[in-house]
This record gives C-alpha cells, structure tokens and sequence, in this order.
C-alpha cells in the first residue's frame, strides 16, 4: 500500500511540475530604449559597463518575480526574457535601472535614482502579446511606444 501511495504522490509531483509550464503560455514579449531627455544615454555605456534593467513587482505581495533586461550597449535597447525565455507575466511592476562603468569605481551614474529603494518609476504589463516601452532617466519615465 504505501508503494501505490508513493508511486500516486510521484505521478502527481510529476504532474504538477508539468503543469507549471503552462503559465508561461500567458507571458508577454516586453521591450524597449533606455534614453535620457528623448536621446540615447550619455554618457553612453561602452561594451564593459554595466547597465542593469530590472521590473521587480510593485507589491510585495504579488506573486511576480524580478526580471532582468538583456540590454544591448550599441544602440541602447533592451527586452525582458523572463524566466527560461518564456516572458514577462502580466502585472504591475516597478521598474529598476542602474549604469555603472567598467572604471572600476562603482559608482552608478544615475546616482542610485532609480535603485530599489529610490526607483518611482512604474510599468504595468497587460495582456498585449509584445509590448514597446521607453525609460527615460532624464524625465524619469515610462511610456508605450
């Protein structure tokens, strides 16, 4: 009996893992421009600094995870993969960006302004397939293309 139980609770495990997978057919292709004031961010990042784009849920009671951009240093895009490539799950997020040069210093060019703990900047993914947003860090922005 307790082999049948045990094989019963595996063949569930087995299923419900599987079925997590699921979700993940409502995800959302998210993507977009870091500029600053309309134009591209200056000073503008070279191919060893860091530019980190994150969407970290707006409520910590969401059930959301953070999701880093892939950034592209030559013409200042980015898009949010998420989870196994499979997309950003509907919901509000607030956005997070930082820049810190290859120097050596450390130091975030935008000055901590849109870190966790400082970040205004908010975006909500709705249900639209592919979504284009643009942050601007000048006007602490950020807008559907």
């Amino acid at each position: 009996m307790t082999r049948f139980l045990h094989a019963a609770v595996m063949l569930l495990t087995i299923v419900t893992l599987a079925g997590c997978g699921g979700a993940s057919g409502s995800a959302i292709k998210v993507k977009g421009t870091l500029v600053q004031n309309g134009k591209p961010l200056q000073p503008a990042p070279h191919e060893d600094d860091t530019v980190n784009i994150l969407l970290s849920p707006a409520d910590k009671g969401q059930k959301l995870e953070q999701i880093s951009a892939l950034f592209n240093h030559a013409d200042g895009t980015f898009e949010f993969k998420g989870r196994q490539n499979a997309g950003v799950v509907p919901g509000e997020y607030r956005v997070l960006v930082s820049y810190i040069p290859y120097k050596g210093e450390g130091n975030d060019v935008l000055k901590d302004q849109f870190s966790y703990e400082n970040s205004t900047l908010k975006y909500t993914v709705t249900n639209d397939k592919v979504q284009e947003i643009v942050i601007d860090v000048g006007k602490r922005s950020v807008t559907s293309k």
